[in-house]
């Protein structure tokens, strides 16, 4: 039989917890999410035998997603249950969403920003060095040395597929520096490396990719 009740029990800014109704005969249970880009539901999880919860992590703040759940067994895979949808909570807000708000980065500093709860603006730049349109969600900081120095910057903790770019100049008005989009064709996360000039001050963008 295919699952029934198919229901969300608990959601957060990066979660949604769904729950269904058990079924007889089930060996488990596979969950289902639908993707934009391929207009389907694909499979996102399977569930054991008697399971009847699953928590979906990594998603997006204030983004509606849509599921469905099928039972299996040696026979088969039932059809999908109707589908629920469920929006994440509102994103947090950002300190550093806009460029004015940047914040200073120093040498050896580690930052948690999580650019999923940013904002794009009309006057983000398109970093074009990397082939991308302006950000999805983007937060500033900047870098001044009054010395010649050689900096590197990574995403390498993300969950989610970013950008850095590097620029001179003013909001409005910025020169590219450098860029990074994927540190290799598997690593949707980024990282790079420059030579700062000293006495020249450096703005720095990382951001979620744009869909």
């Amino acid at each position: 039989n295919t699952p029934s009740n198919l229901r969300v029990t608990a959601t957060t800014d990066s979660s949604t917890t769904l729950a269904w109704d058990d079924v007889s005969g089930e060996i488990g249970y596979r969950l289902y999410r639908y993707d934009s880009d391929s207009g389907e539901y694909v499979k996102i999880a399977t569930r054991s035998a008697n399971a009847t919860t699953y928590t979906d992590g990594d998603l997006y703040c204030g983004t509606e997603y849509l599921y469905k759940v099928s039972a299996y067994n040696a026979s088969g895979e039932t059809g999908l249950s109707e589908t629920v949808a469920d929006s994440t909570d509102a994103c947090p807000a950002v300190p550093n969403d806009e460029f004015g708000a940047a914040i200073e980065l120093n040498i050896g500093d580690s930052i948690t920003d999580d650019t999923r709860g940013a904002s794009s603006h009309v006057d983000d730049p398109v970093v074009n060095d990397c082939g991308l349109d302006a950000g999805k969600g983007t937060v500033w900081y900047w870098y001044y040395d009054a010395d010649d120095t050689t900096i590197s910057l990574s995403t390498a903790g993300a969950s989610y597929d970013t950008f850095i770019a590097v620029w001179t100049g003013t909001y409005g008005d910025l020169d590219p520096v450098v860029c990074n989009d994927d540190i290799n064709v598997s690593t949707p996360q980024s990282a790079l490396a420059f030579q700062a000039s000293g006495g020249t001050t450096y703005f720095i963008e990382v951001g979620m990719k744009s869909e």
